[in-house]
């Protein structure tokens, strides 16, 4: 079972509406959340945590959420147990991806205007070669780094791996001899989402993409 859950907004909360679902949240992540300069920011990880309980409540986790919530020696957050799940966030987006069947990190980007030669430091000679012949060398380099950037988060050690250690093959792409699984899921036009799950081969008829909607009035 592979679920991703997604959310948008296109304007600010009302600060009743944006207060009353932060008091669901733990006084502790309402704080960090809080921490954030600007209003997007504040809403993206508002509802980035709110789509975690709301999957956790679809496939039946019970308990207080964020008290089950471990972390390894890298940071990265993670429930005991078969289900692993991933939160990432770009623009007007917040999405969280939740597997049982192996290790699953998600990443979603929105496609801008940047300086790719920047990050040449950061792709391997495949992948510099792949952008450079591509039509829409933007929407290239957003594809391998959002595919990067799952594998990355899936693995469990974020940052601390080198993106140039991940080598893309098709569908798949290969870290520390191990294989992991990518798919491209279409959210937006303009943004790029790629999800990842260590383990097992998935096709897209296992995973089930759901819009959910935290701008209602009514909370």
């Amino acid at each position: 079972m592979i679920l991703l859950l997604y959310t948008h907004f296109n304007s600010k909360l009302d600060d009743v509406i944006f207060n009353n679902y932060l008091a669901r949240l733990p006084l502790e992540t309402g704080k960090k959340i809080k921490r954030y300069v600007r209003w997007q920011d504040r809403q993206l990880g508002l509802f980035g945590k709110l789509l975690l309980v709301e999957g956790l409540q679809r496939l039946g986790h019970r308990g207080k959420f964020f008290h089950d919530i471990l972390f390894n020696d890298y940071g990265r957050p993670y429930i005991p147990g078969p289900l692993d799940f991933n939160i990432s966030h770009s623009g007007q987006y917040s999405v969280c991806a939740f597997s049982d069947i192996g290790n699953i990190g998600v990443d979603i980007e929105r496609k801008r205007k940047i300086e790719v030669n920047d990050f040449k430091r950061y792709l391997t000679n495949g992948d510099w070669e792949t952008i450079w012949k591509s039509n829409d060398r933007i929407e290239s380099f957003f594809r391998i780094w959002t595919i990067k950037e799952s594998v990355a988060k899936a693995r469990g050690k974020g940052l601390s791996v080198p993106l140039t250690d991940i080598h893309i093959k098709d569908s798949r792409a290969l870290l520390d001899n191990e294989w992991w699984f990518i798919k491209e899921i279409f959210i937006d036009k303009d943004y790029l989402c790629h999800l990842c799950v260590g383990g097992v081969d998935v096709c897209m008829e296992q995973i089930e993409v759901v819009e959910v909607d935290f701008t209602d009035t009514e909370v």
